[in-house]
């Protein structure tokens, strides 16, 4: 009785925070930096990172690792970080097989990555819904 603790909580959490959420459509409270394996096997290791309006997509191939960036005000647009500014890059992709080879073109020229093609269609949607 002394101590509002309940008022005081019940207050920050719907006046303030589910305010704040409504707004700016995030989580004042979510962890915001957390980083995510969404596949890995000896040879291939994808994570995501979000932190607010941008996804990092990290993928280790056998040693080469590149890291494409998503933002939520540029849906369907791909970039890569170069010198702390972001590059937009086109991204191809054609099916050989049994793997999905990706051509990027950027100012530095084409490069190519290879991923399984199961690694895409059993992660896809995990790696696609994601709501940041």
């Amino acid at each position: 009785m002394i101590i509002p603790t309940y008022g005081i909580s019940g207050f920050l959490d719907v006046i303030l925070f589910n305010v704040i959420e409504f707004w700016t459509d995030k989580n004042p409270l979510a962890e915001n930096n957390k980083i995510e394996e969404i596949y890995s096997n000896k040879d291939v290791v994808i994570t995501k990172k979000i932190l607010g309006n941008r996804m990092d997509l990290r993928i280790k191939n056998n040693n080469k690792e590149e890291t494409i960036v998503l933002l939520r005000e540029k849906p369907q647009k791909y970039f890569v970080e170069r010198n702390s500014k972001l590059e937009e890059i086109n991204i191809d992709s054609m099916e050989l097989g049994s793997f999905t080879i990706f051509s990027a073109n950027t100012s530095n020229g084409v490069k190519h990555q290879i991923i399984p093609t199961e690694i895409l269609e059993a992660n896809s949607a995990r790696i696609l819904s994601t709501k940041f």
